[in-house]
């Protein structure tokens, strides 16, 4: 089977996570993924149109890519209107403020743009009234006009009105009656008159109004019902009187009402449906009743209702459809049911419904039209699933799997996957976490490949475990633990596979181990060591499997070696070094396995290189630097078989952090790290570049003329979802397969009819959806 190398653009459909990914494994028609990450997920942007009966994201939508989405509105006619900090919208640009038409296209026409955040919105007789940070708003023919913090647009053109009130700080907040816009936030002066947070402003001239109630700190939040207008925020005092973070205000007098449940802490979400009133935020009690973060108000008495979600975090956007309160926020569970950031409640009963489109980052914004509600805030993705520091991807589709092992850790610590090993139907875990699958597993554990389910293999380390090596007997643990296995052992030790004992060996390190690689007797170790067996060893050692004695290889490595890779004769090592055995290597260097001698292959890191891969001569180096072999790459790099740089091949990592991880697999190279697009494209600390795919065998592999052949078996490697199937031969047209299924990244099914076919040998071809495509000569007869 032919090797052909990995494409420079990623693979967008591939699910990424919400934190890091530091190991990668693949066994070919799955890809096991560990590291910090709770949630894994697709990538859709920062604002999704969601299905109420569903859950489910409405396809098509343009992506929000390079902005959060703080505030929403329906325009009345399917589509919403958005503002935030966003740069571009379903691959156009716009600043700050889009309109969504129905459908899902990005309104071609209408771009008025701001300078700075938009946080608030509210559509009234066809103007859509603007509030936030910004100090100008584009005008007619894109030219900025000033407009501070307050504007108004027509909603139907996007051009700007002259309606210019001017307030001299941020706008959190705006609701509308038929003639007055109301504005609340950090503001004390609005249209040049001294108000105090919170204003009331002409609908039509822009002016403010006598209403002056003034409010002594931050309004975040405001609901409008009958004559009464509802302020939430972090205040003591609003409408003349002492007020607790939530009043009551006479939008005629502009008094606080006798309404004053008071909340012991900010309320930054409020929504009114029928008499109640419900409200979001950073509080453990209001009304003297304890409410964890989301409660609901009688808005005549003020007293706290029954209805009681209990979030374990802030919830900071509300809105109601029906008998059905949607709530946003910080919160990852709701009710005791987990509901990341968004969930959807029985407005009478306080239920949490059966309704969970997970996303990976807070949600702010929250508007319904119709059966969808438009979802916006600081997230990336929706509609993934919680797994907590492991979990398995589907080589195919991209998308998550239901292997579910569930990583845990001490509350307060960074938990985190560290290494990843595959022997058989075993996948052998290390890190810094205290639990899998609910079941105590020091920093070391085991699951099955085919359930998920946690092993009785049990060695409990101490300390970290950094990285692990497998053998037909034995595990071998590197990392910052001083006992495992039962046993005292210094950051290195051989655990036998049946039950986690540590056997005998014992090369007793004398600082952390971050990276070992096994080969035959041999084991190479990197870390911040200097002596190994009581032998000096400058951060490299090749240690003796039989003795557990380091061997006389000694190349001797300036500083940490946090990488190694071995192709044949030749051991890669990477890490944080400027000297290798004397010789002058920046972060990267490459040993004689033999003999230690530093060999003359030099491309030198600019910083720390972290991950290292070999795949036939190639070799692909991660880690956090932006120069290597005096070329610019961004965290990513590969080396082909001469030993030079490849610059042809430079994907951008963006931001530049560090890639922690990669793992080869056919033709494809997945990795993971601290990173959130390349090339300009959203993939969120995890990524897969695709070769073409490349096709072993097929069977049957003939079949008579005339006839309709089913294929059983169409094997090889690099299949992705959506891959077309086609015989092909010169001087024929192509015999496009039917009922073509990819059962997974390794195996398709197909078939093919044959009516017509010309006798004789015929090319397979497998086309992925990204056009790559891999062919088998001659491998299909038509006899």
């Amino acid at each position: 089977m032919a090797q052909s190398r990995p494409g420079a653009e990623p693979n967008c459909n591939n699910w990424g996570t919400n934190l890091f990914v530091n190991a990668i494994v693949s066994d070919g028609d799955t890809v096991y993924i560990g590291g910090q990450f709770t949630y894994v997920g697709p990538h859709t942007g920062a604002g999704v149109p969601v299905g109420i009966p569903t859950g489910k994201a409405v396809e098509p939508f343009p992506r929000v890519e390079s902005g959060a989405v703080l505030a929403a509105v329906p325009d009345g006619a399917g589509g919403w209107y958005i503002g935030g900090d966003f740069l571009e919208v379903g691959g156009m640009a716009r600043e700050r403020l889009a309109h969504i038409l129905p459908g899902g296209g990005v309104d071609p026409a209408w771009n008025p743009g701001a300078d700075n955040t938009v946080r608030a919105l509210a559509l009234s007789k066809g103007t859509l009234y603007v509030g936030g940070e910004f100090t100008s708003i584009s005008g007619r023919r894109g030219r900025p006009a000033r407009r501070n913090r307050l504007a108004a647009i027509d909603a139907a053109t996007g051009r700007l009105a002259r309606w210019n009130p001017g307030a001299d700080d941020t706008v959190f907040c705006l609701v509308c009656s038929p003639d007055t816009v109301y504005a609340a936030g950090v503001f004390t002066i609005v249209n040049g008159r001294s108000r105090d947070r919170i204003a009331a402003i002409d609908a039509s001239t822009g002016r403010v109004t006598a209403w002056n109630p003034g409010a002594d700190n931050y309004v975040l939040a405001l609901a409008l019902l009958d004559k009464t207008l509802y302020a939430g925020g972090m205040f003591t005092a609003a409408g003349g009187q002492s007020r607790r973070n939530i009043a009551a205000i006479d939008t005629a007098t502009g008094d606080a009402t006798a309404w004053n449940p008071g909340a012991d802490g900010a309320v930054t979400g409020l929504t009114v449906s029928g008499r109640t009133l419900y409200v979001g935020g950073n509080f453990t009690e209001i009304g003297g009743v304890k409410r964890n973060y989301i409660a609901a108000l009688d808005t005549a008495s003020g007293d706290v209702l029954d209805w009681d979600p209990d979030a374990d975090n802030v919830v900071i956007g509300l809105t109601t459809s029906g008998d059905t309160v949607y709530a946003g926020g910080y919160f990852t569970n709701m009710g005791k049911h987990v509901r990341y950031h968004l969930a959807a409640i029985d407005g009478k009963t306080g239920d949490v419904i059966n309704w969970s489109p997970h996303t990976d980052g807070p949600v702010f914004a929250l508007a319904v039209s119709g059966k969808i509600i438009y979802v916006g805030g600081y997230l990336q993705s929706l509609g993934g699933e919680k797994r907590n520091r492991l979990a398995a991807i589907d080589a195919a589709t991209g998308r998550l799997t239901a292997w579910n092992p569930d990583v845990g850790g001490p509350r307060g610590y960074p938990t985190s996957v560290n290494a990843l090993a595959l022997a058989g139907p075993i996948l052998y875990i290390g890190g810094f976490f205290e639990s899998i699958g609910g079941e105590k597993r020091r920093n070391i554990g085991a699951v099955e490949v085919a359930s998920g389910k946690v092993t009785g293999w049990k060695p409990d380390a101490d300390g970290f475990v950094s990285d692990l090596a497998v053998s037909d007997t034995s595990v071998y643990a590197a990392g910052s633990f001083r006992n495992i296995g039962g046993q005292a052992r210094n950051r290195l030790a051989e655990l036998d596979n049946s039950k986690g004992n540590a056997t005998p060996w014992n090369p007793d390190a004398d600082d952390d181990v971050l990276t070992i690689v096994l080969s035959g007797s041999t084991l190479y170790a990197g870390g911040r060591f200097h002596n190994i067996g009581g032998q000096f060893r400058g951060h490299l050692a090749a240690i003796d499997t039989a003795s557990g004695m380091p061997t006389p290889w000694n190349p001797g490595v300036a500083y940490t070696v946090a990488a190694l890779a071995l192709h044949g004769p030749v051991l890669y090592v990477g890490g944080d070094f400027q000297a290798v055995g004397g010789f002058a290597r920046y972060n990267i260097a490459a040993v004689d396995a033999v003999t230690g001698d530093v060999l003359p292959w030099n491309p030198g890191a600019s910083a720390a290189v972290v991950a290292l891969e070999t795949c036939g001569w190639d070799l692909y180096i991660g880690g956090c630097f932006y120069f290597i072999g005096g070329l610019p790459f961004e965290c990513i790099a590969r080396v082909i078989e001469a030993g030079a740089v490849d610059g042809s091949w430079n994907p951008v990592v963006s931001p530049p952090y560090c890639v922690l991880a990669l793992e080869v697999s056919g033709n494809t190279l997945y990795i993971g790290g601290h990173f959130q697009s390349i090339n300009g494209r959203p993939c969120h600390y995890f990524a897969a570049f695709d070769g073409p795919p490349a096709l072993s065998s097929i069977s049957p592999n003939s079949g008579a003329s005339g006839q309709v052949v089913k294929v059983k078996g169409l094997v090889g490697t690099g299949f992705r979802e959506g891959a077309q199937v086609r015989l092909s031969r010169a001087g024929q047209a192509d015999i496009m397969a039917k009922t073509t299924t990819v059962k997974s990244a390794t195996l398709i099914t197909c078939s093919f009819d044959l009516a017509g076919a010309a006798r004789g040998p015929w090319d397979v071809v497998v086309e992925n959806p990204d056009k790559q495509s891999g062919i088998l000569n001659a491998a299909f007869t038509v006899l």
